[in-house]
């Protein structure tokens, strides 16, 4: 402390805690005491002992002396501090005096920017708490207008935390240490060769919660440019009766490949044993994935986003009006032919369309065989209006949810455990909204929804609901009671009473019945009410097939795979697994085959 009022930095040169026939003793001198040694001088520390470094030539010798420096000037100052027999500490001033002149400031001296014990302790909850190291710098120096740490000094202590969590452990090691630790489920593959990882799937336990709650529609996309192996990021979301999406789980892929979708959804599915699955999933035209659900989950019903069709429709089209000004006024008629509600309507709209836009070259073969030949089902309101899909006909919310993580990665060059921690962080946000809007709901009652309409269903379905409700009665005058006129879409898409059913209820001036609300939108709690009987799952019958298995193996290397996989399920903090090589950041990326083809 002296020593920075004085623009000096002083250090420890040699020091004794002292012992039974030992007294602690102390030498402080100034960091610019001594001389430059060079390389062929030093000693390299091990951990058994100290192996003197191999001398350089003299080529490579020159080399390292003209690209580094030094701050060594042999100054004297030297301060002696002993303890006596009645544990008194005693100074003595070998040398009080520099060769040099005080500092003019101290920012770039390693040692005086040193991280005291209050400021390593704010350093260890910054960055368990994923703050950027930038922000934690400038936290210590509002704290202390005196510090003059820099941001190595940050990076090196933020290293520091990692390696002691790391406890010895490989990274693949700590990843699966801090997913058994806090009960996430997870899979992971490995090359049979090589032990590298090439496929990782986890998901949060709340989340699990919240899909055995919400199972009814689930949304798809893959993200890129999230980490520094440059695996394809599959983010599986789903959305609860207030109308906030959570993220079921994450799955690291090598590759988009149908083989990669299938183990991925089998893992979602395995998390769903004994409960609902999915009726409906909504993706993109990503062929491989389409395939992949069809075989894990022929029972769903699959929908296309209209909204990354109308992007691609818009990317493809657009270049084959050239000058030509119509191209606003086709888009329009597209998007009606996308939201036509029955299949005479679709038939009336694309012959206008064809009339219209039919000497453009090559435009209406592009949308027969590329949209409505093989996909119309998925994604024209003809067909998705038969669907149970609670208005989610688009993937947005899984752009947003990348969006939201991307911002918090804050570069692409993340590994597997920042990832883990900053997708921890977000969904801990994530939960207490969701909670907090059940609460909401539960509790309290918006005044527009004090009608005797209403009656019951205040504090009993959620106010997206009632929301939806009250938007419909605004068509009640138009409709009357005829079903024809009304449609009914709310009803069969939803799951809620559509206009004809609140003009009756209206006209007899009794509350909607909760009973005509689809059990969906009643479901206000994280807790599933349908819990799974635990005397289901039978270990032993497990356990025995896989000693089955194993006796029933002749070749060595077969039983090996066997111990080594069951090792991974007792002790996963020890698996042998290898994290994938990182790639090479370049300034454009080349997108790989099966992106290239992928619309």
């Amino acid at each position: 402390m002296i020593g920075r009022e004085n623009m000096f930095v002083l250090v420890t040169k040699h020091s004794d805690a002292g012992g039974i026939k030992r007294r602690g003793r102390v030498k402080l001198s100034c960091e610019r005491s001594g001389t430059y040694r060079g390389m062929s001088q030093r000693v390299r520390k091990g951990k058994a002992a100290k192996i003197a470094s191999k001398p350089r030539n003299e080529e490579e010798e020159e080399t390292a002396r003209t690209q580094t420096g030094t701050k060594k000037c042999g100054c004297p100052f030297l301060i002696n501090v002993k303890e006596n027999a009645d544990s008194l500490w005693y100074v003595t001033v070998i040398c009080g005096r520099h060769n040099h002149e005080p500092a003019k400031n101290l920012d770039d001296r390693p040692f005086a920017g040193r991280l005291d014990m209050g400021e390593q302790e704010v350093v260890v909850q910054m960055t368990k708490g994923n703050v950027k190291p930038r922000d934690i710098l400038n936290t210590l120096k509002q704290r202390d207008v005196r510090n003059v740490s820099t941001m190595r000094i940050i990076y090196n202590a933020r290293q520091k935390v990692r390696n002691e969590d790391a406890g010895g452990r490989t990274q693949m090691q700590q990843l699966l240490h801090i997913l058994e630790k806090n009960k996430w489920m997870s899979w992971h593959r490995k090359h049979p060769v090589t032990n590298v990882v090439t496929e990782l799937f986890w998901s949060h336990p709340d989340s699990i919660k919240l899909l055995r709650c919400f199972p009814s529609v689930i949304l798809m996309d893959c993200t890129y440019k999230t980490n520094r192996y440059r695996m394809h990021l599959l983010e599986i979301v789903g959305i609860t009766s207030m109308h906030l999406k959570f993220s079921v789980g994450f799955a690291f892929l090598s590759s988009e490949s149908h083989g990669n979708y299938v183990w991925a959804l089998e893992n979602l599915r395995s998390i769903l044993d004994g409960w609902p699955k999915p009726d409906v999933f909504v993706t993109d035209r990503d062929l491989a994935l389409i395939s992949a659900i069809e075989e894990v989950f022929p029972a769903s019903s699959h929908l296309l986003c209209s909204w990354h069709i109308n992007k691609v429709v818009l990317a493809k089209t657009k270049k084959m009006f050239g000058e030509n000004d119509g191209f606003a006024r086709f888009m329009d008629r597209w998007t009606s032919v996308m939201y036509a509600n029955s299949e005479a309507l679709l038939e009336v709209r694309m012959n206008d369309l064809r009339c219209e836009f039919g000497n453009v070259k090559g435009l209406i073969e592009y949308l027969d065989n590329t949209w409505l030949k093989n996909y119309k089902e998925k994604f024209v309101s003809a067909w998705t209006n038969r669907i149970m899909h609670f208005g989610e006909t688009t993937t947005q919310r899984v752009e947003s949810a990348h969006s939201i993580l991307k911002l918090h990665l804050g570069n692409s060059q993340a590994n597997f455990e920042t990832l883990l921690n900053v997708v921890d962080g977000l969904l801990r946000i994530q939960h207490n909204n969701i909670k907090a809007s059940f609460e909401l709901s539960l509790n309290v009652v918006q005044h527009e929804y004090i009608d005797e309409l209403y009656r019951r269903l205040r504090g009993y379905v959620s106010q997206r609901a009632l929301r939806l409700i009250r938007d419909k009665l605004t068509r009640g005058e138009d409709v009357g009671h005829d079903s024809t006129r009304c449609g009914c879409e709310i009803r069969t898409t939803h799951g809620l009473p559509c206009a004809h059913e609140l003009n009756h209820h209206i006209f007899a001036r009794s509350p909607i019945p909760l009973e005509d609300i689809h059990v969906y939108w009643r479901k206000l709690s994280m807790i599933p009410e349908n819990p799974v009987d635990p005397s289901g799952y039978n270990v032993h019958d497990e356990i025995e097939r896989v000693l089955e298995n194993f006796h029933a193996c002749t070749d060595e290397d077969d039983r090996l795979r066997i111990i080594q996989q069951l090792r991974e399920i007792s002790r996963p903090s020890s698996t042998p697994g290898v994290v994938p090589p990182a790639k090479i950041k370049t300034k454009g990326r080349t997108p790989g085959l099966q992106e290239k083809t992928r619309w």
